[in-house]
């Protein structure tokens, strides 16, 4: 009878030992999945603004040759630069209004 108790009492110490055992694994797994999502966010913020400087860029020197040699035009600078892969890259990750347009152009 009482080789069955402790027998049983082994068990159950048993069953408890694993199932805080898995209870912290998966604790750890969880903060380590938030923690990568963290990461993948501030990674994909500091690429996107990385984008829009490099448009920024860009159009700053095409707007600044069409004020100096008067070729292209300002407004072909940003019609070019807004159909460019760069500004269709911004715009795909929903940065469209990071885009110059005309109007902002002449209200400058």
């Amino acid at each position: 009878m009482k080789n069955i108790l402790i027998k049983e009492l082994v068990k159950i110490i048993a069953i408890l030992y694993f199932g805080v055992m898995v209870f912290l694994f998966l604790s750890v797994a969880n903060k380590f999945i938030e923690n990568q999502n963290i990461e993948i966010k501030i990674q994909k913020e500091l690429h996107i603004a990385n984008l829009i400087g490099q448009y920024n860029s860009d159009l700053n020197a095409c707007l600044e040759s069409a004020r100096v040699n008067k070729q292209p035009s300002e407004e072909e600078c940003v019609k070019t630069m807004n159909e460019s892969n760069l500004a269709k890259l911004i715009t795909s990750w929903g940065y469209q209004d990071a885009l110059m347009t005309i109007d902002e152009l002449k209200s400058q």
